[in-house]
């Protein structure tokens, strides 16, 4: 999602996020973490993300580091790029090398591929480690637990989360990791341009609920504009040790927007709340979350829009029990 979001404005329009919807026919979707089908023809494009956004924490203080790593196909073209960014309590903003283009590096386009800069082992379903030691980090997932998955028109949106740890320097940082996994038939956003996908923007969190070493997760977002049948217009979940709390319907969301962009503010605090349906003979799980932006990072701003990626933190609220939430917000305006 990451590295997508970033190329929408370059061209002044917007393009294709990782996770945009296809608008064509194509073949089956694979699950999540899986490769794709062989070529049908020399002139097939297709796309392949895996999103991975880490949250947590020591006794000195938080952490957010996020890595996509998106791969594409144009014909019998392999394409391949890297997005990441981390931010650090006390620091802020920490830049990475290694990131971007892929161009000269053995792409795999049915696995994430490993460089200098980023080793990549394992899998998202069967647990994960990237390591950097150029940037001196290393992120180790354990097996992710896909908590709702959606297709359209042969393309796939998978998401889920699990336990992690973050290396960064002699700091160790446990929390918890958000997931997505994209497959777009006949679509391939590192080589085209597309266009009217967003609509009135995407607004994402990922964070973690409680301690970090004990923590739950926060996983949501409002998408507009071509996204809705793939990704869904509201989606996402909190979790509560083993259950997961799925956002279901259309839940109450607010954006309370602060920062002047340009002829757009930027968001400033975002609260939501969803009920839960129950089993039989019990009663629903009522969810609330109400978390403030603060650390914006701007990625791309051209007056009219603009993507940025902010640090989130306040609080989740399950059943009248509110624990804190931290982590980080991925915004397209």
């Amino acid at each position: 999602m990451l590295r997508i979001a970033t190329s929408l404005l370059l061209s002044t329009l917007l393009t294709a996020p990782a996770c945009a919807a296809s608008a064509a026919d194509g073949p089956a979707a694979p699950a999540a973490g899986a490769a794709p089908g062989p070529a049908a023809s020399a002139t097939d494009l297709e796309y392949l993300s895996d999103f991975f956004c880490f949250a947590g924490g020591d006794e000195k203080g938080r952490v957010v580091f996020a890595f996509d790593a998106n791969r594409g196909r144009k014909g019998t073209e392999e394409q391949a790029e890297y997005f990441a960014v981390l931010w650090v309590e006390g620091d802020g903003w920490r830049k990475l090398s290694g990131t971007g283009d892929l161009a000269g590096t053995d792409v795999s386009y049915e696995s994430i591929p490993s460089t200098a800069s980023f080793a990549v082992t394992g899998t998202a379903l069967a647990g994960i480690t990237v390591a950097s030691p150029p940037n001196g980090l290393e992120l180790v997932a354990q097996p992710i637990e896909i908590r709702r998955s959606s297709e359209d028109a042969g393309a796939r949106f998978d998401t889920g989360s699990s336990r992690a740890s973050l290396t960064l320097g002699e700091r160790r940082f446990e929390g918890r990791v958000s997931y997505e996994f994209c497959h777009l038939p006949d679509k391939n956003p590192l080589v085209k341009t597309y266009t009217d996908l967003f609509g009135d923007g995407y607004h994402g969190v990922y964070a973690f609920v409680g301690e970090a070493a004990t923590a739950d997760d926060l996983r949501f977002h409002r998408s507009g504009g071509t996204l809705r049948p793939l990704v869904g217009r509201f989606a996402g979940f909190a979790t509560r040790g083993a259950q997961t709390l799925a956002v279901t319907g259309e839940p109450a969301f607010k954006i309370s927007n602060l920062s002047l962009g340009g002829f757009f503010r930027w968001p400033g605090r975002y609260r939501a709340s969803w009920n839960v349906p129950a089993a039989e003979n019990a009663s629903p799980t009522a969810v609330a979350f109400d978390v403030r932006l603060k650390d914006r990072e701007t990625l791309v701003n051209y007056v009219f829009g603009g993507v940025a990626v902010a640090i989130v933190d306040g609080s989740v609220t399950r059943d009248g029990v509110e624990q804190p939430a931290f982590g980080l917000a991925l915004i397209v305006r």
